[in-house]
């Protein structure tokens, strides 16, 4: 399952894993990932994600998201080991294995086909949020 590993102190050392389908990453409760931090905004983005492809819809967010520097207008395909940086706050993704030698099977094509089965065999989530925050004692 892909994950972001956060770079940026307070939050170096932490991991998040992104489930197949929509993920919603902001500063608000109501969001699937919640990060604590100022430069990021109430609902700031979302990742939709099937099985190793990953992608990130910017929603409007004041500080911007980018992809290895690179600002995201709408949306942007991310891949093992590309940085993505919501406001002040950069992560790392890490799909955790190669992808299968035939890509056929990993296009856009075959993601709705993914996405429903996905969806049909997925267990209940949890009724709470994964926070991303500071924690001063930690350290």
């Amino acid at each position: 399952m892909p994950c972001l590993r956060f770079l940026t102190p307070p939050f170096a050392g932490q991991s998040a894993e992104l489930a197949d389908g929509t993920v919603t990453l902001g500063r608000k409760p109501g969001n699937d990932l919640i990060v604590l931090d100022g430069s990021i905004s109430a609902r700031h983005c979302e990742f939709l994600v099937s099985g190793y492809e990953v992608i990130v819809r910017e929603c409007g967010s004041r500080n911007g998201t980018f992809v290895n520097g690179h600002r995201v207008e709408a949306q942007s395909g991310v891949v093992h080991g590309e940085r993505v940086r919501f406001g002040g706050v950069e992560a790392v993704l890490d799909i955790g294995k190669a992808a299968p030698e035939d890509q056929t099977e990993w296009t856009a094509s075959a993601a709705d086909r993914r996405a429903r089965q996905a969806v049909a065999a997925r267990p209940q989530r949890c009724s709470y949020p994964t926070v991303i925050r500071f924690w001063p004692w930690s350290a």
